[in-house]
């Protein structure tokens, strides 16, 4: 195929081949933009007499040899991040509202009566869930038969087999997964603090902590996944509260209580937009950074405090680190 279209000596394969990784490690992320790359200096006159057309053809036939052998993946060829949604509840729902108006991110939900099947899914860059626990558990099985990076906010589950038995088969599989009880950016910089606050007891003869959350009467696990995430952050004995009231986006307080002082901490979401972002920015990184990433299961933690701190992908060195 390549030869029918390499008309004159300066449009060799390796030419064609130059162009077209050079095409999609630009800014020009789509065949659309390819005939701007003929207006660059140093391809104008190596390109000035081959035909443009052909060229495109050959381009494009180029791109998908290499494509079907794996050297391409299809979030680094397109503009457009191709979201499946499943689950279109309450933080569901503000996801679609989210992107309704970005020209870069789309997205199909998927609920009972549009089920994700692993075939509609084909053709989908990661998967995002905010299904509740039962429903998630049950789409698993599908999940695992596409090669979808998947996001997941789902709560009130237990990953089959234990966590870290199923991080191992996500291995086994190649699939990069990432779960968060809680996708707000924020939450990251609460990890911190309450890894630091969990240290007092070195400072104080005398201490006791205690966490208490605020969500909507139609939040059904109680404790609150973060509430639980906070917990293990801080790794000390803690009296966990729980409060279901009006609408509450969530709310969630820890209290160093001391004989001459309290130090609280809180963490309100004002809006669920905040859950919404935070699983699209947490998609967007993973696609970025999928090809250096170790396979398995993540924490949300894990994403973000590798960008919080500048210290690049998280790998299999480091997997643990901030769980």
């Amino acid at each position: 195929m390549l030869g029918s279209w390499v008309e004159t000596p300066k449009l060799s394969r390796s030419l064609v081949h130059e162009l077209t990784v050079e095409c999609f490690r630009s800014e020009f992320r789509t065949y659309s933009a390819i005939p701007l790359l003929f207006a660059l200096p140093q391809f104008a006159e190596r390109c000035r007499r081959g035909p443009l057309m052909v060229i495109l053809t050959g381009m494009c036939e180029n791109f998908r040899a290499e494509s079907s052998a794996g050297k391409f993946h299809q979030n680094e060829v397109s503009s457009v991040m191709k979201i499946a949604l499943l689950g279109a509840g309450k933080t569901g729902s503000e996801v679609l509202r989210l992107t309704r108006n970005l020209s870069d991110v789309s997205v199909t939900a998927f609920d009972i009566e549009n089920p994700p099947k692993a075939s509609k899914l084909d053709g989908y860059d990661a998967a995002i869930s905010f299904l509740p626990g039962e429903p998630f558990l049950e789409t698993i099985p599908e999940l695992l038969e596409t090669d979808l990076p998947v996001i997941t906010g789902s709560t009130g589950f237990t990953w089959p087999g234990g966590r870290e038995t199923f991080s191992e088969k996500l291995r086994q599989r190649g699939l990069i997964w990432v779960h968060a009880n809680n996708f707000s950016i924020g939450m990251n910089i609460m990890h911190e603090i309450i890894r630091l606050i969990g240290r007092a007891d070195s400072l104080y003869d005398e201490w006791s902590y205690s966490i208490h959350e605020v969500h909507h009467t139609k939040k059904k696990d109680a404790p609150s996944g973060t509430a639980l995430a906070w917990k293990q952050w801080l790794d000390k004995p803690v009296e966990i509260t729980s409060e279901r009231t009006g609408d509450v986006i969530g709310e969630h307080s820890l209290t160093l209580s001391t004989p001459f002082e309290n130090i609280t901490v809180t963490h309100s979401a004002r809006d669920r937009q905040i859950f919404a972002s935070g699983a699209l920015w947490t998609a967007r990184q993973v696609l970025a950074d999928r090809n250096e990433m170790e396979p398995g299961l993540y924490d949300v933690q894990q994403i973000a405090l590798s960008k919080l701190w500048n210290s690049g992908p998280v790998t299999s060195e480091r997997m643990n680190r901030t769980s």
